[in-house]
């Protein structure tokens, strides 16, 4: 990989080998608070569905508002 890197004579192509030297598994794994906590819904209709690493809504009127306790992107 690294040879490949020298080769690229463009700005472009530093960062693009950057960021796979970079990258591992553990950079893609989601933070534990990264989701909406504590969905309510408080006009229209909707449901709304978690598991461990999922959020679901599924809506059934044209129009709904949920308000969230917290909402945390990691």
């Amino acid at each position: 990989m690294a040879r490949t890197c020298r080769r690229l004579p463009d700005l472009r192509g530093l960062l693009l080998c950057g960021t796979a030297l970079v990258a591992s598994p553990a950079a893609f794994a989601q933070a534990p608070n990264a989701r909406p906590q504590g969905g309510v819904v408080s006009a229209g209709s909707a449901g709304i569905a978690q598991d461990a690493t999922r959020t679901t809504i599924n809506q059934t009127t044209s129009r709904a508002v949920i308000d969230w306790r917290g909402f945390d992107v990691g």
